[in-house]
């Protein structure tokens, strides 16, 4: 259910053919296929389990109308013209986090997260009673009548939080890990990122969060990574749990890419913040 896009940057100076060909293949044997004429895109459409029907969801992210389309593209291949908008997305529940807060969306409707598992939608827009975007939880079960679940903010971000802790971080996207009832945002703008415990996903709770600055200042994509066996390492010390930061901001340390740095956080214990929740680990 849904549609799963993957980009890849490419440094010629780094990436030869041969590797690059390793990387599609890997993909392909995963069920991606490259999107249309690109060399550089890959794509995997995700089938619902409940109706036996293809779906996307684009973001409609420009301009002064922000919302999430569903499309039925069941018939891509055999009738395009069939291809139908079966619903639209555009705001949370009003009043629903206090007076004023909630409702149509007011900027941004930019990326988000589909489960084909268990058809919830994370997504990250611009609401009212926000002072940046944050992440909304919709159920998509039924992808024709979408309903409103629950959100997700960094401390500062709400328009009654006080205005101290904001720093101009805003949700990019989510990483979802349904399993293990964790979701993982990095707060672009700022230095922080955090996990959130979504077992109740009308009422995600923060675990922990990490501010990252200074230098780095732009969370992006916030990956979970767990080493259960490990050559140096024994129980008790396992199993070793990381998370993979990649940070898009212009004042990089360590250049992965153009504008992109990466750093690894080491996670120790899965507290509120600022009790040593967690560890840093850049460059190492």
């Amino acid at each position: 259910m849904g549609s799963i896009d993957i980009d890849l940057v490419v440094d010629p100076g780094i990436m030869d053919a041969e590797r690059y060909a390793t990387i599609v293949e890997l993909l392909r044997d995963r069920g991606y296929e490259p999107a249309g004429e690109s060399l550089f895109q890959f794509e995997k459409v995700l089938r619902s389990p409940r109706d036996g029907q293809d779906y996307l969801i684009r973001s409609w992210d420009n301009g002064d109308d922000f919302k999430f389309q569903v499309f039925d593209i069941t018939s891509r291949d055999t009738d395009p013209s069939k291809i139908s908008l079966v619903s639209e997305i555009t705001g949370t529940t009003p009043n629903s986090c206090g007076r004023g807060c909630g409702g149509d969306f007011m900027y941004r409707a930019h990326k988000g997260y589909w489960s084909q598992d268990s058809g919830y939608y994370y997504a990250s827009a611009g609401e009212p009673g926000f002072r940046n975007t944050s992440l909304q939880i919709f159920d998509l079960k039924d992808p024709k009548n979408p309903k409103w679940v629950g959100r997700a903010w960094f401390p500062g971000m709400k328009d009654t939080e006080d205005k101290a802790l904001y720093q101009n971080q805003y949700v990019h996207h989510p990483v979802v890990d349904e399993q293990n009832n964790r979701m993982y945002l990095g707060g672009r703008g700022s230095g922080l990122l955090g996990a959130w415990d979504i077992t109740d996903r009308a009422n995600p709770k923060m675990v922990w969060m990490y501010d990252v600055a200074p230098p780095e200042g732009g969370p992006h994509t916030i990956t979970p990574i767990v080493y259960n066996n490990l050559p140096y390492h024994t129980a008790p010390a396992l199993p070793r749990k990381f998370v993979m930061v990649t940070d898009e901001t212009s004042n990089c340390r360590t250049g992965i890419m153009a504008n992109t740095c990466c750093s690894a956080v080491k996670v120790t214990r899965s507290r509120r913040p600022g009790t040593g929740a967690v560890q840093d680990w850049r460059g190492r």
